[in-house]
């Protein structure tokens, strides 16, 4: 039988494969959402998150550089609540719900790059305020 961490860390994976796909399958669609001040074509872009996305999916689902991958993970989520979502909610306050999945999937990323640390023999500290 599975244990729970094993099954929490596919249900984490599997839309990290599906959004990875999304953004190979539609790049050109989902270019207008880079921010126009970033430098390069927007779908350059779109497919490094498709990257990053599938890193994380493969990473979890393999249980193989979780660390690396969800920290790389986080960091670009981070990256999009700050740059994307927040610019967003400013003019659609609908917005907030991908600012949120966002910011809990980050949450989660860090997480598992945490307990990983911990699993490799890094100290990790643990603080009950």
């Amino acid at each position: 039988m599975m244990n729970l961490h094993a099954i929490g860390r596919a249900l984490y994976a599997l839309p990290l494969g599906v959004f990875a796909f999304m953004h190979f399958a539609n790049a050109p669609q989902m270019a207008g959402f880079v921010p126009a001040w970033v430098p390069g074509s927007p779908v350059f872009w779109v497919y490094v998150t498709g990257v990053i996305l599938a890193f994380a999916f493969v990473s979890l689902l393999l249980n193989r550089y979780v660390k690396e991958s969800a920290l790389l993970l986080a960091g670009m989520l981070g990256i999009f609540v700050l740059t994307i979502h927040i610019p967003a909610v400013q003019q659609t306050p609908a917005a907030m719900a991908n600012l949120l999945k966002d910011f809990a999937m980050m949450g989660a990323a860090l997480t598992y790059a945490s307990h990983h640390s911990a699993m490799a023999g890094e100290e990790v500290a643990v603080h009950s305020d």
